[in-house]
């Protein structure tokens, strides 16, 4: 393996846990990271009140599972409530107060997904900064996840900006005075890299370069964004004085419309306010800002609601009616629950038909995908099966994945999959463009973690990936075990030997590491076996508390007080 030239600038696109990651890992090995995201927080999915979470959210993996390996939910959560009054911090761990995500710098000491693990599911809305719980469940709510990773952002990512540029808990410019960063030692002795964090910031278009980047032998990438704050530019930008971080402004080239949703293309080249070259690009921006939504015959006349469980934010709008809930994977199985639970008549629409419910009053029936819809109210099934008087339909058909800054020549995106991708993250023609978040049915954080670790070796020349021709054949062998194109991304029982592969190929593989992950693994496994096995069953597993015990043991503990302690084989 030949050494690459190293990327000493890197675009990091998108602040979710995923961009996150990325940046971390890129800065402690020595680069200039500029960190983009057109949310005014970071935090991603969980942060922005725009995005697919609803209210009442609670994640489906204990938190001990979620978390990134060296900071715990316990140590943000600390932080957190070191930063607040006595009398704000009593409040009980089962208090609804956690319902809404505070960005301010005194609340800011704590904050992924895929779609059928820790699935982000709905909106919630900004507050006063709510008084946190004296402690935590192992399944947390989502403005818990939020301050998670707000501490994360603060503890290990905003000493990167320079010191005369406060970095806030939202992660824009603050005068705040900032909670002391968790000692970290930067990669390999490195004294570190610089960071520049661009929010409210929309990238609008990445460009290969024709000729080799500035730094020489690595392909450039042109990165052009908009500003969406453009009367106040200068209100989203930290560590503006980075110049290296930004070359000298590309012209940008004339703007082509974009392909649908399912393709790449940029489509707002034209309105970019900057442009500027990087020697690599990371794509961390997630895959939960595009609905998949299927189309049914006779959709236009039908006279009931359509939604996709991205905009579902509450039941109680459905109390007692009558619902076809599309899909039973994650999404679909709680917001089947949330309707039994105000009354509504739930039908299940999925490939997987079950025929008998745990429930007797109200029962859920269950369908084969829907057929057709009929002007009348009918929802017909692919089995002939009817109803009638159907008030909605909710899609819970996950997402599909959308670079719209990306050029069809760069990377092609359909059957719901990014082709040629090695290891799940480095383009096969482009190293030096790099996906982080692609796997889905996963533990997001962790797997970020481990994808970002190895991109940011390779980038900066402490690893090296394989000749083209190896890697080719690599990705030939993982298409040829898919069931189906579409799985090209699915890791599930997988992803615990893909991380030990990264780990393994980065170089950074450790026998303190094997012992987590087969740790994680025991409780992912778990976990897996105590939900309902029907779509809308009990939801008690989310009342169990897990805790570790050793490097190879955990015990739960029911809602009932008994506990079980289970050691690692």
């Amino acid at each position: 393996m030949s050494r690459p030239t190293q990327a000493t600038r890197v675009a990091v696109i998108g602040a979710g846990a995923a961009g996150l990651a990325a940046a971390r890992r890129v800065l402690e090995h020595g680069a200039v990271c500029t960190l983009f995201d057109p949310s005014p927080q970071v935090g991603g999915c969980w942060a922005d009140p725009a995005s697919p979470i609803w209210p009442s959210l609670r994640t489906n993996l204990p938190t001990f599972t979620m978390q990134f390996h060296d900071y715990s939910f316990e140590e943000a959560h600390r932080a957190e409530l070191s930063t607040l009054k006595p009398s704000e911090s009593s409040c009980d761990s089962t208090t609804a107060t956690d319902t809404a995500v505070h960005t301010s710098a005194a609340a800011g000491a704590g904050s992924h997904s895929n779609p059928e693990e820790s699935t982000p599911s709905g909106g919630h809305t900004e507050s006063a900064a709510p008084k946190p719980p004296s402690s935590l469940p192992s399944f947390v709510s989502a403005a818990v996840m939020a301050r998670y990773l707000q501490a994360y952002f603060n503890t290990f990512i905003a000493r990167f900006a320079t010191p005369r540029t406060g970095v806030g808990a939202a992660g824009c410019s603050s005068e705040s005075e900032q909670a002391e960063p968790k000692d970290s030692a930067t990669a390999e002795g490195q004294e570190g890299g610089q960071l520049t964090v661009k929010l409210r910031c929309r990238v609008v278009d990445v460009k290969r370069l024709s000729t080799p980047s500035s730094n020489g032998g690595l392909a450039g990438w042109a990165v052009s964004w908009r500003d969406l704050d453009s009367t106040n530019a200068t209100s989203n930008t930290v560590n503006t004085t980075v110049a290296d971080a930004t070359s000298e402004s590309l012209k940008s080239e004339s703007n082509r419309d974009g392909p649908p949703a399912e393709q790449t293309g940029p489509t707002e080249s034209a309105d970019a306010d900057e442009t500027a070259e990087f020697d690599a690009v990371i794509v961390a921006n997630g895959h939960y800002s595009e609905p998949f939504e299927p189309t049914y015959p006779g959709a236009t006349t039908w006279p009931g609601e359509h939604l996709h469980s991205a905009e579902f934010e509450t039941s109680a709008r459905w109390a007692g009616k009558r619902v076809v809930v599309a899909g039973a994977k994650s999404s679909g199985t709680d917001i089947a629950r949330e309707l039994l639970a105000v009354g509504c008549e739930v039908h299940v629409a999925d490939t997987a038909k079950v025929e008998t419910s745990v429930f007797d009053e109200p029962p859920i029936s269950h369908h084969p995908p829907i057929e057709s819809l009929e002007e009348s109210g009918v929802v017909e099934f692919s089995d002939g099966t009817r109803v009638e008087a159907v008030d909605a339909i909710i899609n819970c058909t996950g997402y599909l994945y959308s670079f719209p800054f990306l050029r069809d020549d760069v990377v092609k995106v359909e059957d719901r999959g990014v082709h040629a991708v090695y290891r799940q993250m480095f383009t096969m023609a482009h190293p030096s463009l790099v996906f982080i978040g692609l796997p889905w049915v996963i533990i997001p954080f962790p797997l970020f973690d481990f994808q970002a670790e190895l991109a940011a070796r390779v980038l900066t020349g402490k690893a090296a990936l394989p000749p083209l021709a190896e890697r080719e054949a690599d990705l030939a062998a993982w298409t040829a075990g898919l069931d189906r194109p579409r799985c090209t991304h699915k890791l599930a029982a997988l992803q615990f030997d893909y991380c030990r592969g990264l780990a393994r190929l980065g170089g950074f593989f450790t026998s303190a590491m094997d012992a987590r992950l087969r740790l994680v693994e025991s409780v992912y496994r778990h976990v897996g076996t105590s939900r309902a096995k029907v779509v809308g069953g009990a939801d008690s597993y989310r009342d169990a508390v897990y805790t570790v015990l050793s490097d190879t043991s955990f015990s739960v503990t029911d809602a009932a007080g008994n506990t079980e302690r289970i050691d690692v084989e």
